[in-house]
């Protein structure tokens, strides 16, 4: 069991790196406008400064609920009682990812709203 606990903590800590890498290219300015990858909103579409401005601040908190999901993967797989039960390390994996991503992006649409 432990051996898949591990296997899921490698999972969770690989999604919170794509994460990161997703996020750097937006917080260091360097995505152009487009309608693929971004914050693709109608206000940030139609202006490169608000584009700019808002995935920039996306980028950072996607890069850092990124950075808050990898290490609290692997906090909490060194919680004994969690490591030796794997559905309740997965849900509390899911939990660790889904929390910090919505926080980034509930404050990030309330930033592009003062744009």
């Amino acid at each position: 069991m432990p051996y898949s606990t591990l296997m899921l903590m490698f999972m969770f800590v690989a999604l919170g790196l794509f994460q990161v890498g997703i996020a750097v290219p937006l917080a260091l300015r360097k995505v152009k406008r487009n309608y693929i990858y971004g914050i693709r909103l109608p206000k940030t579409l139609r202006d490169d400064a608000i584009w700019y401005d808002a995935n920039e601040y996306g980028g950072r908190q996607l890069l850092w609920s990124g950075v808050a999901s990898v290490i609290l993967t692997v906090a909490a797989y060194f919680v004994p009682e969690l490591r030796a039960n794997q559905a309740v390390y997965s849900y509390v994996c899911i939990a660790i990812y889904i929390v910090p991503l919505s926080v980034g992006l509930s404050s990030t649409l309330r930033y592009v709203a003062t744009l």
